[in-house]
């Protein structure tokens, strides 16, 4: 059954309560390798209707078709192609695979939310082919360090770089590159410095692009056109990318002012405007040779990235686990943390709602090994199902203040 006709007329059942629910037979569940990229989140929907359950049914709908349009510009690098893409809302019910609420509110007669909704990557891609569109096969993971340079210098990872806050206010993500943010802790810090990073030195930058498994990194720099009035007075930026074989080349664009614009705002989109002229640069490559142009490397991580309990060699084991949340924020925070964990191949989200998330994470090593290489993280790995002949079992992730004692860590 379709997951989002299964709530039509369900008037008395919120649907952040089965979201929850959604959540956890999720971690439990044993059926292929979830693909983050067929996942598209902060879908608002805003619905006025006769009653609560009418609007919260158009919402639904709603929130399928606007979803869709967005993978569609995901996954469909050539403009002409998107705008052939034209399925029933029947048919786009038929791909979704699962959703969450990330937030919500109903009146009498008006349901708001935001949603978060994943795709069968089997039948949109098929459909595509069907359709006669070439779609990009998987998304790449860039890195982006964001260098702020003020009237007292240039800010990397200090408090103060406002330019950095920004991006980490998200806002961007749907193009055919998964844009992520560096954790900033001690071994960002001690791999690169402002300096380092504005004359693309690629020791540091190297090290970053390893560890985090990435296909390269976008040093974004951005410079107030006034120092003196910072931000507001608009931003000069430049966007210079790497990957591991060396610099790729430069672009550079320029956010005017806008009269009484606060310089948060202009910041936002300044943002905006450079994850945009990257993902256009990214879908024009695509569309013309068949890839980014980033070169992944196949090496082994770097030392500084191999855990205790684990080697290079280790065999890749996948699990599937649940993360209880105070908030889709968090999840951002943990997913960045886990990418920078030594061992970590790849990681899937399968769902997400405000209370919590499932996601699948490959990893170099046995339950015990990815223990340890979460010690020191605030988390602690709990065993939940037990290990079969189909895999190691389940897992969740929890903060370490919430783990009650017992033998139920993983053994």
């Amino acid at each position: 059954m379709n997951c989002f006709a299964m709530f039509r007329g369900l008037e008395k059942v919120r649907i952040s309560a089965i979201a929850a629910i959604l959540v956890a037979s999720l971690t439990l569940a044993a059926n292929g390798h979830a693909e983050t990229y067929m996942t598209v989140s902060d879908v608002p929907v805003d619905v006025t209707a006769k009653n609560a359950a009418a609007a919260r049914d158009q919402a639904i709908a709603t929130a399928q078709g606007k979803a869709f349009d967005r993978l569609v510009k995901r996954l469909v690098p050539n403009a002409a192609d998107q705008a052939r893409i034209h399925p029933s809302q029947e048919m786009i019910e038929g791909f979704v695979q699962d959703f969450g609420v990330e937030n919500e509110r109903v009146s009498p007669v008006r349901y708001i939310g935001l949603y978060s909704v994943r795709f069968r990557a089997s039948l949109v891609k098929k459909y595509l082919t069907d359709s006669g569109v070439n779609a990009v096969g998987d998304q790449q993971q860039v890195l982006v360090v964001p260098l702020y340079r003020t009237a007292t210098g240039a800010l990397l990872w200090d408090g103060g770089n406002d330019w950095r806050a920004a991006w980490d206010r998200g806002g961007f993500g749907d193009g055919p590159v998964t844009l992520i943010l560096p954790n900033g802790d001690s071994f960002d810090t001690g791999s690169l410095s402002a300096a380092a990073a504005g004359n693309g030195d690629m020791g540091g930058l190297g090290t970053l692009i390893g560890r985090y498994h990435a296909a390269g990194v976008i040093v974004a720099t951005a410079a107030p056109r006034d120092p003196a009035l910072g931000a507001s007075s608009g931003l000069s930026l430049t966007l210079a990318t790497y990957d591991q074989t060396g610099p790729k080349g430069a672009q550079t664009l320029t956010i005017n002012p806008v009269p009484g614009e606060q310089a948060q705002k202009t910041l936002l989109r300044g943002v905006s405007a450079s994850a945009d002229l990257l993902e256009t640069g990214w879908r024009q490559a695509i569309a013309n040779g068949g890839s980014t142009g980033l070169v992944v490397s196949s090496g082994a991580p770097e030392q500084a990235d191999v855990s205790a309990g684990q080697t290079a060699s280790s065999a890749i084991t996948t699990y599937r686990i649940g993360l209880p949340l105070v908030g889709v924020a968090e999840w951002v925070k943990v997913r960045n943390q886990l990418a920078a964990t030594g061992g970590v191949q790849r990681i899937s989200l399968d769902a997400l709602t405000r209370e919590g998330a499932a996601f699948t994470l490959d990893f170099s090593g046995d339950a015990l090994a990815l223990q340890a290489a979460l010690s020191g993280s605030g988390y602690v790995l709990v065993q939940t199902t037990p290990a079969n002949a189909a895999g190691p079992g389940s897992f969740q992730l929890r903060a370490v203040t919430s783990v009650s004692p017992g033998p139920s860590t993983a053994q």
